[in-house]
C-alpha cells in the first residue's frame, strides 16, 4: 500500500491512497468521505509506517510513499499508473 502525491496542489486533488492486492486494487482520494475511519483501520496493519503518511502529507512532488508491504513473497509494492 502506497499514497502516491502530486504537484498539482492544492487547488484540485493531489494525495491519492493506492491499495492493492494480488489481483485487485483501488485508489482513494485523501478528501474522500470516509478517509478517516479508513485510515483509522490502515494503521491497525502490523508495520504500517506512520512516517511515510507525514512526509505524504507534507510532499507537493509526484513521488510516491511506501507505508505498509503485506508480508511474505507479495511484499513489493506494484506501482503504476491510476
Amino acid at each position: 500500500m502506497f499514497i502516491e502525491t502530486t504537484d498539482a496542489g492544492p487547488t484540485v486533488e493531489d494525495v491519492f491512497w493506492v491499495l492493492g492486492g494480488d489481483d485487485s486494487g483501488c485508489v482513494v482520494p485523501s478528501e474522500a468521505e470516509g478517509m478517516v475511519e479508513l485510515f483509522e483501520r490502515l494503521q491497525c496493519l502490523p508495520g504500517f509506517n506512520n512516517q511515510a503518511v507525514i512526509e505524504a502529507m507534507s510532499c507537493a512532488e509526484n513521488r510516491t510513499h511506501v507505508c505498509w508491504n503485506r508480508p511474505g513473497p507479495s511484499a513489493a509494492p506494484k506501482t503504476g499508473g491510476r
